[in-house]
C-alpha cells in the first residue's frame, strides 16, 4: 500500500479544512502550510521538492489518455488480426473496461494535489 507523501497529507488537510473554513484558498493554504511546516526547515524543503515534482495537470492528462488510446488501438489491432467470436469479444470488452477504470483511478488520484498545487507554490514562494 502506498504511503502518502507530505504533499498528499497537506492536500488532504487543506481539503478537509476548506469545507468548514470561511478563509480564501490562499489564506487557508498559508495557515495550514505554516502549521504543517512548524518551523522545520527540512519539512519545508521536502514539501517544496514534492510540489515542484508534480507534473502539470495538462501533461498528466495527456500522458494518461495517450496510454489509454494506445491500449484501445492495440485491442482493435488484435481484433482485426484474430476475428472475435463471442468469447473473445467479451474478454476484449472486459480488458477495455479494466483499462478505463485504471485511467479513471489515475486521473482522480492526483486530482486533490492538482487542486491545491498552485496555492501551495504561491505560499512556498512567500516563505522563502
Amino acid at each position: 500500500m502506498d504511503q502518502d507523501t507530505a504533499l498528499m497529507v497537506l492536500c488532504k488537510v487543506l481539503e478537509k479544512a476548506s469545507e468548514s473554513s470561511a478563509l480564501s484558498r490562499i489564506e487557508l493554504t498559508r495557515q495550514k502550510v505554516g502549521e504543517f511546516i512548524n518551523g522545520d526547515r527540512n519539512k519545508f524543503v521536502q514539501l517544496e521538492a514534492e510540489v515542484k515534482d508534480v507534473p502539470s495537470y495538462i501533461v498528466y492528462n495527456n500522458y494518461i489518455f495517450s496510454l489509454l488510446g494506445f491500449a484501445v488501438a492495440a485491442l482493435a489491432f488484435v481484433e482485426s488480426v484474430f476475428p472475435a467470436d463471442n468469447m473473445k469479444a467479451a474478454v476484449m470488452l472486459i480488458v477495455l473496461a479494466i483499462e478505463l477504470l485504471i485511467g479513471w483511478y489515475m486521473l482522480t488520484k492526483e486530482k486533490l494535489i492538482n487542486k491545491w498545487k498552485k496555492y501551495i507554490l504561491a505560499v512556498i514562494d512567500e516563505f522563502k
